[in-house]
């Protein structure tokens, strides 16, 4: 029987269907112990002994659901045997019962609505950059120089040679450049790196104090010019900065925060010279050119030996561009559908490794390493060649591949999650660098990952079509 409890002013209402029962009043729990303890014949129960009865008869309700006069069993079940009540009393105790069941709904329906409305609340973007506004301006600055690639209007801090290396690559030029926050010497003040990949270009500061805030270049004398390479250290204010003069020769300078924070200083320096050097020991100080050292010998002579390097990916960062593009790229991280086939890098763990059965010119097995940001490739073990890489979401990209499962069959699939090579670490193979391979989910619902035809043994019209590689 389909029932329904009103409430109009002070005035309870239990509808059912074919019966109305009015009571002139709400009923109280004090009026539904009286009632009880007014029976129609049998002995009267004690205040303790009604309100444990009644107790039984809230439990039952509350358990059944909303009840009428035909669910009267609820009080007649629980009556002590020779006690009996009036249908009127029976009444007003099952509107009180109902007006439990009532309570109860709108309650949980409260607490729904209040979930729902807390679900459908967005959570709102904040910009990284929202408590240093003085390093929003270089950021944007290397949005605008990217898009616009007119080196003869660049700002003075930015750097052209990272604008150039993000536009030669074949993605996106503005999800090649990052920035992110850290405070190096823990004096509260957050410093702006500037990288490619694991590249740092660029490191800027600022003086929280001044009256006017702006970025100050920690570089300032042109230190990171092309061909420089810095490595930061955890927990600690020390950068090591190898500037190159070719394949033979570099000058490794140490630098350190100033006590101010607002600039670094030399702290020693030494020549690279593996020409002119002994074997094994190429390095030495310009002022002491007769005593060589190691590679080792020189981090520990510059304090760096007990020193882990940072890694970029160990704190948020984020591609250089504008707040509404970078509000819009956060989403698709989190996972929303504008990433249909994408493959979560975060989700992947710290490594992953690829195979293909036996390729007379191709590598028998590739593995990734998300911590480090590489990408090994290995002919059974033999012909090692490392790169540096970029892990990336893209717009959909359809890439043609010869099936792993299927040698000769080419099937089109749709990826999301870009692997750019970056520059080669270790080994020979560098035709590779710039190029892009693709994470996707394949048809067994493993991940494969789609690489550049190694072999290039293909005729013309299949020049395009990638190897699959299976997890």
């Amino acid at each position: 029987m389909k029932k329904l409890l009103l409430m109009v002013g002070t005035v309870l209402l239990l509808w059912i269907p074919g019966n109305v029962l009015y009571a002139q009043d709400e009923v109280s729990r004090e009026t539904a112990i009286e009632l009880i303890q007014s029976p129609l014949n049998g002995e009267i129960l004690s205040d303790e002994d009604a309100e444990a009865l009644l107790t039984e008869w809230e439990a039952a309700t509350l358990e059944n659901g909303t009840i009428g006069t035909d669910d009267s069993w609820i009080i007649t079940d629980y009556l002590p045997e020779g006690l009996h009540l009036e249908h009127e009393t029976q009444r007003d105790i099952l509107l009180y019962l109902n007006s439990l069941v009532a309570e109860e709904s709108e309650a949980e329906e409260t607490v729904e609505e209040e979930v729902s409305e807390e679900e459908s609340v967005e959570e709102e973007f904040v910009d990284p950059l929202e408590d240093y506004p003085e390093y929003r301006t270089i950021v944007n600055d290397y949005y605008m120089a990217i898009e616009n690639n007119d080196p003869a209007v660049f700002p003075d801090h930015v750097n052209p040679k990272a604008v150039e290396d993000a536009r030669d690559l074949n993605l996106d030029a503005i999800l090649m450049v990052h920035y992110g926050l850290l405070d190096f010497d823990g004096n509260g003040v957050e410093e702006l790196i500037l990288f490619n990949y694991n590249q740092v270009f660029d490191v800027f500061t600022t003086d929280l104090e001044a009256e006017e805030r702006v970025a100050i270049p920690l570089f300032q004398d042109e230190s990171l010019a092309e061909r420089s390479h810095v490595t930061l250290y955890e927990d600690s204010s020390k950068m090591l900065v190898r500037a190159s003069g070719g394949a033979k020769y570099a000058e490794w300078t140490l630098f350190d925060m100033a006590e101010d924070g607002l600039v670094i200083e030399v702290v020693d320096t030494m020549i690279f010279d593996e020409a002119n050097s002994p074997t094994d020991t190429p390095f030495y100080r310009e002022q002491e050119p007769e005593v060589y050292y190691t590679h080792d010998e020189m981090l520990e002579s510059f304090g760096l030996n007990d020193l882990s390097e940072l890694n970029l990916s160990a704190i948020d960062t984020y591609p250089v561009m504008s707040i509404e593009a970078l509000e819009e790229i956060l989403a698709q991280e989190e996972g929303d559908d504008s990433l249909p086939y994408a493959v979560y890098f975060d989700s992947l763990g710290e490594s992953m490794s690829f195979y293909m059965a036996e390729s007379p010119n191709a590598p028998s097995q590739i593995d990734l390493d998300l911590v480090n940001g590489t990408l090994t490739t290995s002919f059974n073990g033999e012909n090692v060649n490392v790169y540096s890489v970029s892990f990336d979401y893209v717009a959909e990209t359809d890439v043609r591949v010869f099936s792993a499962n299927a040698p000769g069959d080419i099937r089109t699939i749709t990826a999301n999650s870009a692997i750019t090579i970056y520059e080669i670490l270790e080994g020979s193979q560098a035709e590779v660098v710039g190029q892009t391979f693709y994470l996707f989910y394949n048809l067994d619902g493993g991940i494969s990952l789609a690489t550049p035809n190694f072999a290039g043994n293909v005729e013309p019209d299949q020049a395009d079509v990638m190897l699959e590689y299976l997890n």
